[in-house]
């Protein structure tokens, strides 16, 4: 279905984060919604951080509406009492913590916004900021496309929860995730919901699923052509590149499982082994990290990320917790560098251990997928059915057509 230039709608993304640059990977996923709701009509942008003179605008949105976030300098439970009030208030309305709380008058202005605006369709990317939506009138949340990117409920919640070994605390987890499951079916009620991969789409809306839940995957940045003159990676098989944000806990914690459990154990018996660590706002303890290896090199905040995959043979991704699809594995599909993932690193991708990439849990399988690789012919056909599989499952085009189902299921 192409957009039919008579039929031009308003369009409102709202997001936690301002879309802009794209050098994470929220923001390529959000830009690549917009992209596409651009051929479609005007879009607007509701933000919530950081405020507008840090921001930037860039002419992407028509309009640009700031409301500041209630987690930065907004409504908080300053007094004993106001917390007490606000903690009954979320256990009456079976509301987690982890779900933004808003005061009266920003959910006045939240609604305001959609309401005056006049919008054919309202995107939200979470569903973190979703309380204002529930106050809005039916024929308006028929109207509302929720991407739930991650499922807050799953893997990813130990991070963000931080457990301890206290059973009250555990206790009290364990009742703030039901909380938390509830919630995310709860959200099935608008219009439309999104979700990275069929895995993520059954968690959250069952196994027979909802006419209204779709899945949307992540495709590959669009900056990123096949091969980008990067040449074949086969002669520095030996030098092994992670890219992610550095300061993403699921990130964290998956680099120092695989430096101490993976990359310490075998470095000796890769013959140059070096592992080059690249990504923005690396925290103190990737830092000391990094410096504790001697075959380690830290990269940090990099303008372009295309060098060090030109620099590389391998690209690892040791990811033992979260949702949604890896950007990462994507990317280096397209510049034609071999994978080698944790089971949870490729969760969500369609993908055939031992014919698009490699899957490793420890030392050992790890080394021995490095050594599958020193054979060229087994390399460049990893290499190549990974590429072609991006090319075809995770290009822009792909995404343009589910996003044109989604188009096509919400009430005219």
């Amino acid at each position: 279905m192409k957009p039919n230039p008579t039929d031009r709608r308003k369009i409102l993304v709202i997001d936690f984060l301002y879309p802009l640059p794209e050098t994470i990977g929220r923001n390529m996923r959000t830009m690549n919604f917009v992209r596409f709701f651009r051929e479609y009509g005007s879009v607007d942008l509701l933000y919530f951080y950081p405020k507008p003179d840090d921001a930037g605008t860039a002419g992407v949105f028509r309009k640009e509406f700031f409301i500041r976030h209630p987690s930065g300098e907004g409504y908080r439970e300053n007094r004993w009492h106001q917390k007490i009030a606000g903690r009954t208030e979320r256990l009456l309305r079976k509301r987690p913590w982890m779900i933004t709380e808003w005061s009266s008058r920003d959910i006045e202005t939240y609604i305001s916004i959609i309401r005056d605006g006049g919008y054919d369709l309202v995107f939200c990317r979470y569903i973190l900021d979703t309380v204002p939506l529930f106050r809005l009138p039916e024929n308006l949340r028929k109207r509302v496309v929720i991407d739930y990117d991650d499922v807050f409920s799953q893997s990813l919640y130990g991070f963000i929860a931080k457990y301890d070994s206290n059973p009250l605390s555990r206790m009290k987890d364990r009742f703030q995730k039901h909380l938390l499951v509830n919630y995310e079916k709860k959200c099935l009620r608008f219009g439309a919901a999104l979700f990275v991969t069929r895995h993520d789409l059954k968690n959250v809306a069952g196994d027979g699923g909802l006419p209204n839940a779709h899945v949307v995957p992540n495709i590959f940045p669009c900056g990123i052509a096949a091969g980008n003159g990067l040449g074949n990676g086969y002669p520095k098989r030996n030098r092994f590149l992670f890219i992610g944000t550095l300061d993403y806990g699921p990130n964290v914690e998956g680099l120092k499982w695989f430096v101490d459990s993976v990359f310490r154990k075998v470095a000796g018996r890769v013959e140059n082994a070096r592992l080059l660590v690249v990504g923005r706002a690396p925290t103190s303890e990737v830092k000391a990290l990094c410096d504790s290896v001697p075959d380690i090199e830290l990269h940090p905040d990099v303008p372009d990320v295309l060098p060090f995959y030109r620099d590389c043979g391998i690209v690892v991704v040791p990811i033992l917790a979260g949702g949604g699809t890896r950007i990462k594995i994507l990317e280096a599909g397209m510049v034609g560098r071999p994978v080698l993932a944790t089971p949870m690193g490729a969760n969500g991708l369609d993908v055939t251990d031992g014919k698009d990439l490699f899957l490793f849990t420890d030392g050992s399988t790890f080394l021995e997928s490095c050594n599958r690789l020193n054979d060229r012919n087994v390399y460049d056909s990893v290499a190549g059915s990974m590429k072609s599989l991006v090319e075809n499952l995770y290009s822009p085009e792909a995404f343009n057509r589910k996003m044109t189902e989604v188009l096509r299921s919400l009430p005219s």
